[in-house]
């Protein structure tokens, strides 16, 4: 895995299926569309890394275990620090 950091912000974590908004300047830049996946490392005291597939508003769950390990609640705000983007391929189906 890269060990840079493409972006870094501060985010609330949502009241509805502790999501987390990728910011859309972020999107942009790295062209993170929806169906994307993205690696990201969250801190509040301590850190988890995950895998996320993005939504088509930009939003990324944070996994239950990765809720319960952090004590995450809604409306905490977290460190995230983007790591990797994945464009899935394009599957074109001859008809």
């Amino acid at each position: 895995m890269n060990t840079n950091i493409l972006a870094y912000y501060q985010a609330r974590v949502m009241n509805d299926g502790y999501r987390i908004t990728i910011p859309y300047t972020t999107r942009e830049k790295y062209n993170i569309r929806e169906g994307d996946y993205v690696t990201v490392k969250i801190k509040k005291q301590q850190e988890a890394i995950f895998t996320a597939k993005v939504s088509s508003k930009g939003l990324i769950a944070i996994p239950q275990k990765i809720v319960k390990k952090l004590a995450i609640l809604p409306n905490d705000v977290i460190d995230v620090s983007l790591l990797e983007c994945y464009h899935p391929p394009t599957v074109i189906l001859n008809e």
